[in-house]
């Protein structure tokens, strides 16, 4: 066969190719989901047809959406203000999207309120990540505590502490309310809109007349004097910790510390029931409170939404695309080329406990298993930060007698080790006393 006519085969191969298009919905126009599905090409198991993956991004200002009962949901991307480099964006197109994944916010403060768009989505029944029951519930505040509320009372509030809250439908309702002072959270908003303190019952009733105006409901949660947030994520299979230490009572407003945390059994229990709710959550973050003596309650769980952390956004993006490669599979039958290694190589490492076993309801014994392990993991914790205290006191004395190598700084030095050797020593027999069970590694 000729060169030519080996091109012309090739060419005619690439245009019978099927075409699959994914919509990504996301407000942060410097994140290129363009490129994360770049390249892939598809295979259906059944026929053998080869498929294309086609990738477009707007936020919902620039969407206009065309549903009809008789074909396929119709979506308008107008042109955006600030185009990515290299993509249609800057031009007005029309295409038919295959699947949506929603990273932007339907419904929040002032003018932005989206849902009748996100409504189109169901009435084609387009696939999308999350799912649309996910997407329903995340819009307002009770229905997403109310499904949380069935974990605790399956769980236990040992295993699932979830924050004590009280749900008032109108300003009529405002009564009976948890121990002051509280959190009063009027209406859907997240990211500290909406949310108040209240320090007494007068605050309380003067804040009900203006929430009157509106007639908005709120919910009414005790205020917790927080040490840090915990955000704990999930995307497929991939879980993070992270540790959020702030200087405002909203943790998610103002400057703030971010760190990565070891990923424990506890965490990530709350994931997976999180992740079962509404048909399955595909991406999720379950957002927590630790107070100054170190208990944890659960706040709420956010969706497919969620920022990403700076530090592993890129492997998370990677996290992301193997969701909608899964959705893909699922709803149509097609595999991708990439090489399953690759594929999955940088989500299977990020958890930093094996897998937890399913639990039964009624399993007492393997419930008790879990916080057992994270007991024990807090007390190893315990003996580290001993020994890096010890650490620290051999180094000052060393800096100190180089200074003055006299005999009382010498002696005041020995003392002082002595103590700490002593400190350190009290602290492990404790610790094996009263926890027999654990174990050093």
């Amino acid at each position: 066969m000729s060169t030519s006519a080996a091109k012309s085969t090739a060419t005619k191969e690439e245009d019978e190719d099927g075409v699959l298009t994914v919509l990504f919905i996301a407000s942060q126009t410097s994140r290129n989901w363009f490129k994360l599905l770049s390249g892939i090409r598809l295979v259906n198991r059944s026929t053998g047809k080869h498929f294309k993956i086609m990738v477009d991004q707007c936020d919902w200002p620039e969407l206009d959406l065309y549903a009809y009962c008789d074909t396929k949901l119709v979506a308008t991307l107008n042109e955006q203000h600030d185009p990515i480099p290299g993509t249609n964006q800057a031009n007005r197109r029309t295409i038919r999207p295959d699947l949506v994944c929603v990273r932007a916010t339907v419904h929040s403060i002032c003018s932005r309120d989206y849902r009748n768009s996100l409504y189109a989505l169901q009435f084609c029944n387009v696939p999308c990540v999350n799912n649309f029951q996910c997407l329903y519930a995340e819009l307002q505040r009770p229905i997403m505590y109310g499904a949380l509320l069935e974990i605790r009372k399956r769980l236990g509030e040992k295993l699932f502490p979830l924050i004590q809250q009280y749900y008032y439908p109108t300003y009529k309702t405002w009564g009976i309310t948890p121990s002051y002072p509280l959190v009063i959270k009027v209406a859907h908003p997240h990211a500290g809109y909406g949310k108040m303190r209240v320090e007494n019952s007068q605050d309380f009733m003067d804040l009900g007349g203006i929430v009157a105006i509106r007639n908005d409901y709120c919910t009414a949660e005790p205020l917790i004097d927080g040490a840090y947030d915990l955000r704990i994520q999930k995307i497929g299979n991939c879980y993070r910790a992270y540790k959020r230490t702030s200087v405002c009572w909203k943790g998610n407003q103002g400057a703030a510390e971010l760190d990565q945390i070891p990923m424990t059994d506890r965490y990530k229990l709350w994931c997976d029931e999180a992740s079962k709710l509404f048909g399955g959550m595909d991406i999720l973050a379950v957002d927590a409170i630790v107070d100054k003596s170190g208990k944890e309650y659960i706040l709420e769980v956010n969706g497919s939404e969620i920022g990403l952390g700076p530090e592993f956004s890129e492997d998370d993006e990677i996290a992301i695309r193997d969701v909608i490669l899964k959705k893909l599979e699922e709803v149509y039958g097609v595999v991708s080329d990439v090489v399953p290694s690759v594929l999955g190589s940088t989500v299977t490492t990020t958890t930093a406990t094996a897998p937890t076993p399913a639990i039964p309801a009624d399993s007492s014994a393997e419930l008790e298993l879990i916080e057992v392990r994270n007991r024990n993991l807090a007390l190893q914790q315990q003996v580290t930060n001993l020994q890096k205290t010890v650490e620290t006191l051999k180094r000052q004395a060393t800096s100190h007698v180089s200074r003055s190598p006299t005999w009382s700084t010498i002696s005041s030095v020995c003392r002082c080790c002595s103590m700490a050797a002593v400190g350190l020593f009290i602290g492990i027999v404790l610790i094996l006393v009263l926890n027999p069970d654990i174990r050093f590694h």
